[in-house]
């Protein structure tokens, strides 16, 4: 009952949640003007911050370089349906896997997971070594092998 939750779209659900205790914000989350003037409204240290965006690989990649750095130590960035990484089961076009399949953002979190280092052609360098510095686990979690359904935990250190 006392949580404060914040939810980012890029369309406009203020109507659907007045009243909720939620507040709202209409933002592009592949556009880090957008994710900025969020934070300048919403503030950061925040314990949770759920992705279930857009599901494309430059949305999913550029929240966490971007807004991982508003999650408090120890807090926790989840993102949601990292299963678009997989062409094979998931080919829709808007999700911008690319022919090699080389820009996913799982194959991004199990090189991570095996090296220690974040490489991404949606974030810069700086978000890059900030989460190289910053991340404390990563945890890939799948539902069941028929619906291919797949999230990630990234735990900030303390």
């Amino acid at each position: 009952p006392n949580a404060e939750i914040f939810g980012i779209d890029i369309k406009d659900y203020s109507e659907q949640s007045r009243g909720s205790g939620i507040k709202t914000f209409v933002a592009d989350q592949s556009n880090r003007s957008d994710l900025e003037a969020c934070i300048d409204v919403f503030g950061g240290n925040f314990d949770v911050i759920l992705d279930d965006g857009g599901h494309a690989m430059d949305h999913q990649q550029v929240s966490l370089g971007y807004l991982f750095q508003y999650v408090k130590p120890g807090g926790i960035f989840i993102i949601e349906d990292i299963h678009t990484s997989l062409p094979s089961y998931y080919p829709d076009p808007d999700f911008k896997v690319n022919q090699d399949e080389t820009n996913t953002t799982l194959l991004m979190l199990e090189w991570f997971m095996r090296t220690g280092k974040i490489e991404s052609t949606y974030m810069n360098k700086a978000e890059m070594l900030y989460l190289q510095e910053q991340i404390e686990s990563v945890q890939i979690h799948y539902r069941d092998t028929r619906h291919h359904s797949m999230m990630c935990v990234i735990r900030k250190k303390e």
